[in-house]
């Protein structure tokens, strides 16, 4: 039985580790996914950044339980290789299970993409496969808009409320609502996690950002993943938002 110097092993592993999370050879084409009711597929492309290798690019949906699926929806090709510098596309397509789907809202998936890089021909390396996981909403054709959407057509009605020791955020609309950041008087909160807010549903925004004072910002993803800024007017424990007071 051979035996590895732990500390020579350690420090291998978190090169390793350092080397690989620098750099991810597949790309993809975008942050989120927006699939609206009566489209066939949709597709993106992935892209091998990596000059001198080939990588597999494995690819899978997951449902907000972070379980495999196979239906409603499904990823093409689930396995593909690409060569070096090289793009290909994966799609998600449809099945007729959609029908079950809720009418009056967003359902909200997950797209998994892994690489695989090729075996290295030197021994003792660590390999780390990288994963990119991003949101794919399903939009019915009751709420669907003419295009995609650069604000939340009810964020007018989007309500903050204080509550002892910290704030929720009311979500009136049948979309999704992730809020990224938040600022009180122009200074963003430190230490703030994102907070996603399902159709109709509220959520807290945690415990670490403290009194809000009475005009807070909050900062939300549109469906290009760009930043929209929301300002609200507090009285007492209700805040309303502002939108007049909102940037051209």
């Amino acid at each position: 039985m051979k035996y590895i110097n732990t500390k020579t092993f350690g420090a291998i592993v978190t090169l390793c580790l350092f080397s690989q999370s620098a750099y991810s050879a597949i790309a993809l084409d975008r942050t989120r996914v927006l699939y609206n009711e009566g489209e066939r597929s949709v597709s993106m492309v992935l892209e091998n950044e990596n000059e001198s290798k080939p990588y597999l690019a494995q690819s899978w949906l997951e449902n907000s339980k972070d379980e495999k699926i196979n239906s409603p929806f499904v990823v093409t090709p689930p396995v593909q290789r690409i060569e070096a510098g090289s793009k290909s596309q994966i799609k998600i397509q449809a099945l007729p299970a959609t029908n079950m789907l809720p009418t009056d809202r967003e359902s909200i998936y997950y797209l998994n993409v892994r690489e695989i890089p090729p075996r290295s021909d030197s021994p003792n390396v660590l390999q780390i496969a990288l994963q990119t996981k991003i949101k794919v909403f399903y939009r019915p054709k009751s709420i669907v808009a003419p295009s995609r959407l650069e604000a939340n057509p009810m964020e007018k009605d989007i309500v903050i409320e204080k509550q002892s020791d910290h704030y929720n955020v009311k979500n009136p609309s049948p979309y999704y609502l992730t809020i990224t950041k938040v600022r009180k008087n122009n200074t963003e909160v430190k230490d703030f996690e994102a907070v996603m807010i399902e159709p109709f549903g509220q959520r807290s925004l945690g415990t670490k950002v403290g009194d809000l004072g009475a005009t807070p910002t909050l900062e939300y993803l549109n469906d290009f993943g760009g930043l929209v800024d929301l300002t609200f007017q507090c009285r007492g424990d209700i805040c309303s938002a502002n939108i007049k007071d909102k940037k051209a």
